[in-house]
Formats: structure tokens, sequence, C-alpha cells
């Protein structure tokens, strides 16, 4: 899987030990797969632990890893020495401030998943910002959509900026997307 792929060259190029399960071996890990999903509560896979906690899952780990966080994060968990990497957080009047930006809503009779996706973000969150791509075509043949009976609008790119996720951790902001999507994914 290339989200898979990706979170591994990430972690290869960060240069701290890991270890990985290959959860499409059934023969060396019968029903890992859907056990992992069921243990962490996230729908997707990959899924990164750190120190027995998910991380996230590939946005996320590229999201942290672009903003220099996923390092010191894994360091931290490895035992080593953060050293000059440590995470610098904004103070709270900064972190708190949220300017309006674009929402751009797909609203289209021929993107209906895109269109369903927009509405349902707009009922549930106060938008300050909103972006929906569809990445469908680069995963054509995916065995996770062909799986579930896809074969057009299956994967998006959702970049939603809104004062709900204040103070949340990535994984808890992309849960709830994910909960709130719940009935379209």
């Amino acid at each position: 899987c290339g989200f898979s792929a990706r979170t591994v060259g990430i972690l290869k190029e960060i240069g701290i030990p890991f270890e990985s399960v290959d959860v499409l071996d059934f023969d060396a890990n019968p029903f890992i797969r859907e056990a992992v999903k069921e243990h962490s509560g996230w729908p997707t896979l990959p899924q990164l632990f750190v120190g027995g906690e998910l991380l996230g899952g590939a946005d996320i780990v590229r999201e942290l890893h672009a903003a220099g966080e996923l390092r010191p994060a894994l360091q931290g968990a490895a035992g080593l020495e953060r050293g000059a990497g440590q995470v610098v957080t904004e103070d709270a009047e900064s972190a708190s401030t949220y300017r309006r930006g674009t929402v751009a809503m797909v609203d289209d009779p021929e993107r209906p998943v895109a269109t369903t996706i927009c509405r349902t973000l707009a009922k549930s969150f106060d938008l300050y910002g909103l972006r929906v791509v569809d990445q469908s075509a680069m995963h054509e043949g995916d065995a996770g959509a062909l799986e579930m009976g896809l074969t057009s609008e299956s994967h998006f790119d959702v970049e939603i900026v809104a004062p709900e996720f204040e103070g949340l951790a990535p994984v808890q902001r992309q849960q709830r997307v994910f909960a709130a999507l719940s009935e379209v994914m």
C-alpha cells in the first residue's frame, strides 16, 4: 500500500528503530488487520503506535514529519536524548487565535461522495477552512477500496480548520473528522 510505504519511508529517513507487522500476510498474522483497527478505534492502516499509544496514521505521520514534530516524539519514546529537537508549543493566546480562510465546498451531482463529505463537515464543524481533494485516481485498483466495492471517489485528502480542534492532538482531530463522516466512510 502506498500509505504504508510512505510511512515506512519517513520512519527510515528519521533513523529511529521501529518494528512493523504485515497485516496483509494472513498466514503469519491471522486476523491482525481487523484486530488492530478494533484495538485502536482507528479505521485505516497503517497505524503508528508510540509507547503503546496510537500516534496516528499515514496523514498524521506526514503532517508531524513536515512540522518537525515526529522525530522528537519518536526520540522520547525510544528513550533517546531529545536535545535541540524538542517540540516548542505556542503560547496559549496565539494558539487560540483562528482566522477565517477559504471554505471550498464541493456541490456537484457528478461527485456525490465529495459533496456529501463537504455537507457533512459543514454541519458538524464551524468551518474556518476546508479543502477536499479527490485522490481516487492515485489509488486505482487499491485492494481496500475494491474490497468495499468502490470504483470511484474512494480516496480523499481533507484539510479542515475549525475551532473545535483547539488543544487536540492530531489523532484526536482526525478521530473527530472520522466520527462526523462515519456514515459516509
